[in-house]
């Protein structure tokens, strides 16, 4: 079944659903293992039937890997492979969580907006309300809970400790994640 819909779509912006790639379209149905895959200056806003909402930034690249069901603890799951993510998530059903895997690190939210930078080897964490854990795929965690704090993963290493990001990072980050 489907587990939510495309809501808003600029520039390039691609779907890979069973093989296939199309162009992302408003009002097209995501299916869990969509990879979305968002070109150049391209930028898409998705709703999931949780009513939490995801917008995939310039040269993000994301893959819808797990909606809740009884069979997964309630989670929702989604992997980052690079680029800028926004997150506006919905309140969990209780005991049930969302989750953002990369190569370095997972974050895991409730009630929360938050952006997620990622290359290969780093991620970077920001929450703008709410709180989020961020937990290193080496070892270590800290929790992010004041607006405009952050932390930095590198491949390797723990996060670094949460501190209030800068005005032009925090803006150039929610710019490059955001739909507006």
């Amino acid at each position: 079944p489907s587990i939510g819909d495309v809501i808003a779509v600029k520039s390039t912006v691609y779907c890979e659903h069973d093989g296939k790639r199309e162009a992302l379209t408003v009002g097209m149905a995501l299916f869990v293992t969509d990879v979305i895959i968002a070109e150049g200056d391209g930028k898409a806003k998705l709703l999931l039937r949780s009513g939490s909402i995801i917008s995939v930034g310039e040269k993000a690249t994301i893959r819808l890997a797990d909606f809740p069901s009884s069979d997964n603890q309630f989670t929702t799951r989604i992997n980052a492979e690079q680029g800028a993510v926004r997150l506006f998530i919905a309140k969990s059903q209780a005991g049930g969580h969302f989750e953002v895997d990369t190569e370095t690190a997972v974050a895991a939210v409730r009630g929360t907006d938050w952006i997620v930078d990622v290359t290969r080897d780093h991620t970077a964490v920001a929450v703008l309300s709410g709180s989020v854990a961020v937990r290193s795929k080496a070892g270590g965690e800290v929790l992010l809970d004041k607006p405009g704090d952050g932390t930095d993963v590198q491949r390797g290493a723990p996060p670094t400790a949460p501190k209030t990001w800068g005005a032009a990072r925090l803006s150039s980050t929610v710019k490059r994640a955001s739909f507006e």
